[in-house]
């Protein structure tokens, strides 16, 4: 039906925008309804209703007995069911490691049970003089007397736990060669420098050994090392039988004892066993809570100093202050217990989880303190808990469910430990709200008839009403306060509220819509913009293995110099051949295939390589014979190459069928080095493709596999699944902001501020050195939900403000409500995470510098540039609706329709 016909027939008539506030309005309406009746109840029940999440966390926290830590790197930080875990089961089953018989680079566990040593020099210098690399010598020495006890009886050597090859162990050649070829020390000195042959070197007349991977920072000259900055030192051992198993970690337990009490003056020690991450995860948890504790105490007084008065000790409320750090507390009890019960299992991800969540429930307690008060004193304490949580309860709601979907999207992330991490926070943000609800409201109702009473805030004995005429000042600060019922009765409390609520309202509103700050908003954002769009474009990828180490650990230290020193080589990767082959005829096509992997610029060259079909193709030519038939090619590789002492390790690479033929064969390529995670997983992709075009050519399928890709694949997957899962999050947060907050228009403009946040913290964070990898790409979700938090907060009011049509009335009577709650937010949650800056661990200084920087641009949107975008457009939508009449013919409403951000109420 028109407009005219509903004018004609006298019913009163809306704009589509108005119509839609109409549908939206019933949504928050029914909310703001339901939270007026539950006020009402928690009035006349507040014991019971404060005592029961205490009894709650008394017995969630019995779950505690059943706690247990998680702490399988690989398990945790890797994506399930990828590619390359696909890719080591074939290896596994096609070419399963026999610790009696294998070499360094056929091994394919990435936590292979092993200790790697890097040793320098304390004065940073050569490492190859006779006097350090005596060191070395002692230090290997020492490391292979180690004796370890099977049933605390049975003595077991390190010669018995060892991978070996040809009867040797797998150990250091670097040591083996200096002691074999002494002699080619040049003097007898201490400070003689030792040379050693490039790449390789001659153990005996039947071994010659590579040198190049054991020696980093090295300087060649005419085909000799005469100087290298360290000396890597490796030591292979069994990971079964699980006896045996359980021995080598024994064993690489005494080895890191070994290594901190070795007594050297001239070299530095540093070691990584197959454990040093995941006993990481278990040491930062004591190194983080007293971090956690240092947050709670900062957080309280916090709480409490901005909970004050100081021209009012009945109207302060510090003590709910305190119980407002304490309310989050107890809901991150109960759920961690819960879940302890539960059998979900801790790790250190988690550990992030209670900063965030106190974090969170003071923000809460700020924005429902600010609504107390702003209700008049005059009232029951029944009708001001009631408009509490009329006014404040909608606001919290929304930024609680924000905050909870970003957590429960987050949790659609492949690695277990981001998503154990949002299980843990959502669970934890939603007990939260129930509790800040019950327990904390309780307290409130409590509080408020002690303020009806006129009792002190802290001592809770009554006190004199407030004369402002006394004379006696500290009497007047610290021993009287509230409102006379004698005194006029008003309909709030404006003019009674906190000094900063009432600069909010008076000053700060008047400043930020005068034309020269609007025009210093706007340089300020686009200077904001252009920083944050060059950081944007500047973004890196990955998480490197020293960054889950604490700093200044062995194993920090051990991955931050194998990162500097010995950034030649990566790990071997295997081309595994799965079907059979006419091998006899394909030479030219295999061989293709390994050029093709040649011109690609991870992969040495080819005398790097080690592959059974080049040598054997050379040593057929060589030898003058051409096999005519496939039986006739099997004999000669079995009878006669694969039995030569130099071809034996092509045993390991070469599966034959029941019938003779070759079932399956693999070729090891040795890779470059790659120290950042574009580049790792370029090398993954790129070999993947060459391998994928290659199995069309020769007919059969064609894989590669290496150790380290199982970690690689974390990288290729963070930037879709941020960019996925932030979208997500970013359009949940708008329906949800549509639904709540009862305007498109400021949704929308929510919405943007929400964008607008999320682009300046990639940016910013990738200025301050913060890379995307797993743990940033949660933190950087989580941060979708914060930053609606200070946005939503202040848009919900400026729609709902009842005082005034007047756009600048609105933005007023908003920064008065929640100027000073966002601010109180904003640092309570900077002061939650700061400590976490001085953490040694770059896991949680990542976090903390992203929480700060979303809190502070945050801020920066809920007060400057949000405030300013929603006045200027109620401004002129007023300023238009008023010099278009024909718009508001016919229209009868309980208010008058030029105000475009007013709630259309209609029977």
């Amino acid at each position: 039906m028109g407009t005219s016909e509903a004018v004609a027939q006298g019913r009163p008539t809306m704009e589509p925008a108005a119509c839609i506030m109409v549908k939206i309005d019933c949504i928050e309406r029914a909310v703001r309804t339901s939270f007026q009746k539950y006020a009402s109840f928690l009035c006349r029940h507040p014991v019971a209703m404060l005592l029961i999440p205490l009894f709650c966390s008394a017995g969630f926290g019995v779950g505690f007995l059943s706690f247990s830590f998680h702490t399988d790197s690989e398990y945790l930080f890797t994506p399930q069911d990828s590619r390359a875990a696909s890719e080591r089961r074939l290896a596994r089953e096609l070419f399963p490691v026999d610790y009696d018989n294998v070499t360094l680079n056929r091994l394919t566990e990435s936590n292979q049970r092993q200790i790697n040593v890097i040793v320098t020099a304390t004065d940073g210098g050569n490492v190859l003089t006779t006097a350090i690399m005596d060191e070395v010598v002692g230090l290997d020495r020492e490391l292979k007397n180690i004796t370890v006890f099977y049933d605390e009886s049975q003595a077991v050597h390190y010669s018995d736990l060892c991978a070996r090859w040809k009867d040797e162990c797998l150990d250091s050649d670097v040591v083996k060669f200096y002691t074999v070829r002494k002699s080619l020390v040049t003097n007898n000195a201490s400070d003689s420098i030792v040379e050693f042959p490039y790449p390789y070197g001659a153990i005996s007349a039947t071994k010659i050994v590579f040198l190049e991977p054991f020696l980093g920072g090295s300087t060649v000259i005419n085909d000799k090392y005469v100087s290298a900055t360290s000396v890597l030192l490796v030591y292979i051992l069994r990971n079964e039988p699980a006896e045996l198993d359980g021995l080598s970690e024994q064993w690489e337990d005494e080895a890191l004892k070994v290594s901190v009490d070795f007594g050297s003056s001239i070299v530095n020690i540093s070691m990584l066993s197959s454990d040093s991450l995941d006993e990481t995860q278990k040491t930062i948890v004591s190194v983080v809570l007293p971090y956690f504790y240092a947050t709670c105490a900062a957080l309280s007084t916090f709480a409490v100093l901005t909970c004050l008065m100081l021209r009012d000790a009945v109207q302060s409320k510090p003590l709910l202050g305190m119980l407002g750090v304490l309310t989050p507390c107890l809901a991150v009890i109960s759920v961690f217990g819960m879940l302890s019960a539960a059998r979900i299992e801790f790790n250190s991800v988690v550990l992030s989880t209670p900063f965030l969540v106190i974090g969170i429930g003071l923000d809460n307690m700020f924005v429902m303190i600010a609504a107390w008060r702003r209700t008049s004193p005059h009232l029951s304490v029944e009708m001001r808990v009631r408009d509490t949580y009329a006014e404040a309860a909608v606001s919290i709601t929304i930024t609680s469910l924000t905050d909870c979907l970003a957590f429960c999207i987050g949790g659609l992330t492949p690695q277990p430990a981001i998503r154990i991490f949002c299980l843990f926070t959502a669970l934890a943000i939603a007990f939260n709200f129930i509790y800040h609800l019950t327990f904390w409201g309780g307290c409130l109702v409590l509080f408020g008839h002690m303020e009806a009473q006129n009792r002190h805030s802290v001592t809770l004995r009554r006190v004199p009403f407030q004369h402002h005429t006394d004379s006696n000042k500290f009497r007047l600060i610290c021993c009287s306060g509230g409102i006379s019922k004698t005194e006029v009765s008003g309909s709030n409390n404006d003019d009674c509220g906190h000094l900063l609520m009432v600069f909010f309202r008076d000053c700060y509103a008047r400043l930020i819509i005068t034309a020269p700050l609007m025009l210093v908003t706007v340089i300020i954002y686009l200077v904001y913009i252009a920083v944050a769009l060059t950081g944007c474009s500047r973004i890196e990828q990955g998480l490197q293995a020293r960054n889950l180490a604490l700093e200044g650990s062995q194993t920090y230290n051990f991955l931050s110099q194998e990162s500097e020193y010995f950034d030649t080589f990566g790990s071997s990767v295997s081309v595994m051949i799965q079907a059979p082959l006419p091998y006899w005829s394909m030479e030219r096509e295999l061989n293709r295939m390994l050029a093709d992997f040649y011109e690609r610029d991870y992969i040495h060259p080819k005398n790097y390589t080690r592959c059974w079909f080049v040598d054997f193709d050379m040593f057929l030519r060589n030898a003058g014979i051409s096999p005519s038939s496939g039986e006739e090619y099997t004999q000669l590789l079995r009878g006669r190459f694969l039995a030569k002492p130099r071809f034996l390790e092509y045993n390991l690479d070469i599966n034959f069928g029941v019938h003779g033929g070759i079932s399956s064969s693999r070729c090891l390529l040795s890779t470059k080095y790659q120290s950042d995670a574009a580049g790792a997983v370029a090398m993954m992709k790129t070999l993947r493709d060459v391998a994928d075009n290659h199995s069309k050519v020769i007919g059969a399928p064609v894989a590669v596999f290496s150790r380290n890709f199982i970690f690689f694949e974390q990288y290729a997957i963070i930037l879709p699944v941020t960019l996925q899962t932030v979208s997500i999050a970013m359009g949940t947060m708008m329906l949800v902001a549509l639904l709540l907050i009862p305007h498109p228009v400021v949704s929308l403009l929510v919405t943007l501020s929400v964008a607008s946040t999320m682009v300046g913290v990639v940016g910013f964070m990738t200025l301050w050195g913060v890379a995307l990898n797993s743990l940033t790409m949660i933190t950087l979700i989580l941060s979708v939900g914060f930053s609606v938090d200070f946005s939503a907060h202040m848009a919900y009011c400026f729609v709902v403000t009842q005082a005034t049509q007047d756009p600048f009335g609105r933005l007023a009577g908003s920064l008065h409500a929640l100027g000073y709650p966002i601010l109180q937010c904003g640092i309570s949650t900077i002061i939650s995470v700061c400590s976490l800056m001085f953490a040694p661990s770059y896991v949680y200084q990542a976090f903390a510098k992203i929480l700060i920087l979303v809190t502070g641009f945050g801020i920066m949107h809920g007060l400057l540039i949000l405030p300013t975008a929603m006045w200027v457009y109620s401004y002129y939508s007023t300023h238009r609706s008023r010099v278009e009449p024909e718009h508001t013919e016919g229209v009868t409403l309980e208010q008058p329709v030029h105000d475009p951000l007013h709630i259309v109420t209609v029977d």
